[in-house]
């Protein structure tokens, strides 16, 4: 890598981490690019030769956000072999990544809701679909196994496991309660565990029945935040 090109590096980490700073302190429509650029120890004319407004730096932030945290969430996932053993430490990982960061989480938001063609037309997802693919390789690699059944939807599967760890998240930082993630996480393994088992016969081979369960499960969880 050249001399120039790390420097250029250099300096957009420097400005990601002072947005950050700046956002969490001040929130996103409070944020003044002269307040990041003062941050980041630059003028705020060379500020806006890397990025022109806002919502590109915000996006900046929430991209490498998920960059790093699915890099941690994969040495988390290397511990283990086990398909339910991972599944359960992604569920704690998750849960507790949310929580501690649920701020920066927020500012995904933004993008998610921006209309700006800076956003990006798809930039409420596209910065977390590598991270959300981990579930995806946990239930494939499980039921190639044999330890999980093929049975139920992915696409619900997911929903269902990163929706609820969402909303609990929400509810442990709103009650300020971060010492519930553990019980949270175990009643959602224990919600999830019997209809992913291959070797656990379910009550009726009607898919719609299982997936009526599940969903009632999750309101349940629901009603105890």
């Amino acid at each position: 890598m050249s001399t120039k090109r790390a420097k250029l590096e250099q300096r957009e980490k420097r400005i990601i981490a002072a947005a950050r700073t700046v956002f969490l302190k001040h929130g996103f429509n409070k944020a003044k690019m002269s307040q990041i650029a003062d941050a980041a120890a630059l003028a705020e004319g060379t500020l806006y030769l890397y990025y022109k407004n806002k919502n590109a730096i915000v996006k900046a932030v929430v991209v490498d956000h998920w960059r790093q945290i699915t890099d941690e969430a994969q040495d988390a996932l290397s511990k283990t072999k086990d398909s339910f053993a991972q599944l359960q430490a992604l569920a704690d990982y998750h849960l507790t990544m949310m929580v501690k960061h649920w701020r920066v989480i927020e500012l995904g938001y933004v993008l998610y809701y921006s209309r700006s063609d800076d956003a990006g037309e798809n930039a409420g997802v596209d910065f977390k679909r590598t991270y959300a693919a981990l579930f995806d390789r946990i239930i494939e690699r499980g039921q190639d196994k044999g330890h999980f059944t093929n049975e139920l939807s992915l696409p619900f599967l997911r929903d269902l496991f990163y929706g609820t760890l969402e909303y609990a998240a929400r509810t442990l930082v709103l009650h300020n309660k971060p010492e519930d993630i553990d019980t949270n996480v175990a009643q959602l393994m224990a919600v999830l565990r019997p209809h992913l088992s291959e070797n656990v016969p379910t009550d009726t081979g009607d898919d719609k029945a299982v997936l009526k369960r599940l969903e009632r499960a999750v309101r349940k969880l629901e009603r105890l935040h």
